[in-house]
């Protein structure tokens, strides 16, 4: 028997609920398969249900749909804080570094 794969993307555990749905199984039995199949990496129960429904009323993309809204932007003076943080909790010194800020 071949090795589970260790790592899933959300598009294939949606196609693996929009595939079963389409054959018919109920919502309950994909989750039980999904889970035995993917373990700890599997859909939550509440998110299973949710896809299955979409699928059953006649969704047909597996991707998320476009959001409204500004996308998130970080600032370069923020990344510049993030890097001169982690490198701190890992005990690089940060005037070893070139990281100045602007």
């Amino acid at each position: 028997m071949a090795a589970k794969p260790t790592e899933y993307s959300n598009l294939e555990r949606r196609a693996v609920i929009r595939f079963f749905q389409a054959e018919g199984v109920k919502t309950s039995e994909i989750y039980s398969r999904m889970k035995a199949q993917y373990g700890c990496n599997c859909l939550s129960k509440s998110s299973c249900y949710k896809w299955a429904k979409a699928f059953k009323e006649g969704r047909v993309k597996i991707q998320d749909e476009e959001r409204s809204g500004r996308p998130v932007e970080v600032s370069v003076m923020f990344e510049q804080y993030i890097v001169r943080y982690s490198l701190q909790i890992y005990y690089i010194p940060v005037s070893t570094l070139n990281v100045t800020a602007h």
